[in-house]
């Protein structure tokens, strides 16, 4: 879980040392002319996640006027992956300074504060100080990383009881959760509870519709429940919240006010997908000529990749680009998931897909939160309305010829699917 030490926002300036002038720092400003504007009122959103910590700078109007990142460090070590409570907080610092001075924000223009991180476990005496968590006896690493899975007996002893509390997480806990990386600390151990990033990206995207949506159905509260939101990253996190108790095999939830107060919460997730499309392109042997060439044109690799799906569609005369893998049939089973891009997912479920307008949604949903605190809004789905907007709607193709292909594609995935448990069980019975 975050951590239980609260930090507070006089450290960032009294305290808290900027890390060395090596230190990488990824900034990015949407500003203009923010140097001459007079005392404006600038929300805060810190983000912690697995490779960084990033601060953005947000308007009254719910946009990104500055940002920037720091990485931090990351030990990895089998199943057990750990980093530093100490470190993080000089990268927390060292965003949040860079981001103010790229957007010409002064410290009083600051009125709203919020923060959100991993849902990792960090261990902390009674003075805040770090309690190392890792075998290696290594006083920096006091943080157990949301991906750690030295928990796994922990989770199986759980999932034994058979507790009825367990319908609340899909029927069974992964060692990921909280529960099971918990059981590992002496008892009586306090832990303390903070808003989890996925969530803060729900808060930052659930009330993003398009100008073309009625007033009527935006003031309905019964509206926020016929949406899902997906919040992507090194995982995917999957919401929805309703005023139901319902109760999804497989799925975790519902959880009472876990994200938007007053609805439940249910939610599933991906352990591993914009790793695993990295771990693709990065491994491939065409990964350094990929990387030359997308610099040499000032694009990104994915940019490139969509350029060259282009010129394949029309070199091969196919009608759509996902027509290009007509002879290509893969099981994506990693890590139990199963892949798909947006524009495959809005033909197969029939729903358009609304892209935020801004893109750092999970800072921005930590920024709300510090402009509920500041008592700008007079709760959190009022400031959700005021500060959320819509981007790209991606609406689903109306061609017969791509439902009928997507149709018979979803087909040959369930049937290697179904190919793949009977081979398995094949395989286990040999063994026995």
């Amino acid at each position: 879980m975050p951590a239980a030490r609260k930090w507070s926002s006089s450290s960032l300036s009294e305290t808290s040392p900027l890390l060395p002038s090596s230190a990488s720092i990824e900034m990015s400003s949407n500003t203009g002319e923010s140097s001459s504007a007079a005392r404006r009122a600038v929300f805060l959103g810190v983000d912690v996640g697995t490779g960084s910590s990033r601060a953005g700078l947000f308007d009254e109007q719910g946009r990104l006027i500055g940002s920037a990142s720091s990485p931090i460090q990351i030990w990895k070590e089998k199943d057990c992956i750990e980093q530093s409570s100490t470190d993080i907080w000089h990268a927390v610092c060292t965003a949040v300074k860079a981001a103010c001075s790229l957007a010409s924000v002064v410290p009083e223009e600051v009125v709203g504060l919020g923060f959100a991180a991993t849902c990792s476990l960090v261990a902390v005496d009674s003075d805040g100080s770090p309690v190392s968590v890792s075998w290696t006896g290594d006083a920096r690493r006091n943080i157990i990383v949301w991906m750690d899975h030295r928990a796994v007996n922990q989770a199986e002893r759980i999932n034994a009881n058979d507790s009825p509390v367990l319908q609340y997480c899909g029927g069974s806990l992964s060692p990921e959760m909280q529960a099971p990386k918990e059981l590992g600390l002496l008892v009586g151990t306090p832990v303390g509870t903070a808003l989890i990033d996925a969530h803060a990206g729900g808060v930052g995207t659930m009330e993003s519709l398009p100008e073309t949506e009625s007033k009527d159905n935006v003031a309905n509260e019964e509206a926020i429940c016929h949406r899902m939101v997906l919040v992507c990253g090194t995982s995917t996190c999957h919401m929805a919240v309703s005023r139901n108790k319902l109760f999804i095999p497989g799925v975790w939830g519902p959880f009472w006010s876990a994200m938007v107060p007053e609805y439940w919460l249910t939610e599933g997730g991906q352990s591993a997908t914009g790793a695993l499309l990295d771990h693709i392109i990065e491994n491939h042997v065409a990964a350094p000529l990929l990387a030359n060439r997308a610099a040499s044109q000032s694009i990104s690799i994915y940019e490139l990749l969509n350029k060259i799906l282009e010129s394949m569609m029309q070199e091969r005369k196919v009608l759509f680009v996902s027509a290009l893998t007509e002879d290509m049939h893969v099981l994506p089973d990693f890590h139990g998931n199963s892949l798909y891009s947006a524009n495959e997912m809005e033909i197969m479920l029939g729903c358009c897909i609304i892209l935020p307008r801004e893109s750092e949604t999970v800072l921005l949903g930590a920024a709300i939160l510090g402009a509920v605190a500041a008592q700008k809004y007079t709760g959190l789905h009022e400031a959700m309305r005021a500060l959320n907007a819509a981007g790209q709607v991606i609406h689903p193709s109306e061609d017969a010829k791509v439902k009928k292909y997507h149709d018979a594609k979803y087909q040959i995935f369930k049937s290697l699917y179904e190919q793949q448990l009977s081979h398995r069980s094949i395989m286990t019975q040999a063994l026995q």
